[in-house]
């Protein structure tokens, strides 16, 4: 496999993909990046080994505590417009929020803005050493969760049967900034994929129904340095992406994600 050393060439492979698309292909890509070709497609929550009732349960542990962590003002959580009328809408934005801020959760990170991608690929300096990886996920049009689909409106995101891409729209404006979570997705240009607990033990690139909707590209190391400047020289930076404020909210989410044993014991956020 060759190895890509500019940023042009991953412009001009994505500028083909844009152009299939608008001749008929029928898929929508998106694209992450992952700063050492070490690294697996693996949602936070499936990083350390448990069964399967063992990740449900602390699934809804840190869903909970996130959950009331905000109840209490101690995390900023947005609401949708249309929480009264479909209630799990909420719980879904909620989710997405709790993701970006940090919260270890099933869902996993995609762009629908290359650049982005590439930045987490070559943003990490003490990986400069190692090669990093540019993902495409080509996601079919049924395997796409809008805004408008029954599983948002009607269905639980922790009750999900199968592999889906989530192409949710962001809600944020500028004199609105203590919306962090809004705040950072917007910037990224930030979409998930979701699947159920059974599968995500296994990464997505194993996975026999999902690893023909993947392509990945690999950085050469050599080049992360040179390609990291031209992307900060656009503008995009990694302080931008992640709009750093709000500082007391990365200790929170961390007690979240590690509680004390003894809090683990009595269930106590």
């Amino acid at each position: 496999m060759s190895k890509i050393t500019t940023l042009d060439e991953i412009a001009q492979i994505v500028k083909q993909l844009q152009n299939n698309r608008f001749l008929g292909v029928d898929f929508w890509e998106f694209y992450r990046g992952q700063g050492s070709d070490r690294f697996k497609l693996q949602p936070g929550i499936f990083r350390e080994r448990r069964n399967e009732d063992s990740y449900e349960k602390e699934e809804l542990r840190l869903f909970n505590c996130f959950q009331k962590k905000a109840k209490k003002g101690k995390i900023v959580v947005q609401d949708t417009f249309s929480k009264d009328k479909f209630p799990h809408t909420q719980t879904w934005f909620s989710l997405f929020q709790a993701q970006h801020l940090g919260l270890t959760t099933r869902l996993l990170d995609w762009t629908i803005k290359w650049e982005m991608a590439v930045l987490f690929a070559v943003e990490n300096e003490t990986l400069h050493n190692e090669d990093g990886q540019f993902w495409i996920l080509r996601c079919p049009p049924d395997k796409l969760i809008k805004d408008d689909s029954p599983q948002i409106l009607k269905g639980s995101p922790f009750q999900v049967n199968e592999f889906h891409t989530i192409n949710y729209p962001f809600f944020y404006e500028e004199q609105n900034d203590h919306f962090t979570a809004e705040h950072r997705r917007a910037r990224q240009w930030g979409r998930f994929s979701i699947q159920p607990l059974k599968d995500g033990m296994t990464p997505l690139e194993e996975q026999p129904t999902t690893r023909d909707y993947l392509e990945k590209l690999i950085i050469d190391k050599n080049a992360k340095a040179a390609i990291k400047k031209e992307l900060n020289d656009q503008g995009f930076t990694l302080d931008w992406a992640y709009c750093r404020h709000e500082a007391n909210i990365t200790e929170t989410i961390k007690n979240i994600n590690k509680p004390s044993l003894l809090k683990r014991i009595f269930g106590i956020c």
